[in-house]
């Protein structure tokens, strides 16, 4: 199968939508992320893998 790079959102814009998706339900606000590893493959099978680890204070 072929992708069109043109139509693919850019990976920073996936990201966004995935930490304001999970405001006021795994964080009060994503100001509160301190890390975050995004990569982004072409596939038959899209999808959004997210893991959260807590970090002690």
């Amino acid at each position: 199968m072929s992708y069109d790079l043109q139509l693919s959102p850019d990976i920073d814009n996936l990201a966004k939508g995935i930490k304001d998706g999970l405001s006021k339900v795994i964080w009060h606000d994503d100001s509160q992320v301190t890390e975050l590893v995004a990569r982004k493959w072409y596939s038959d099978n899209p999808r959004a893998e997210v893991m959260i680890e807590w970090s002690e204070k």
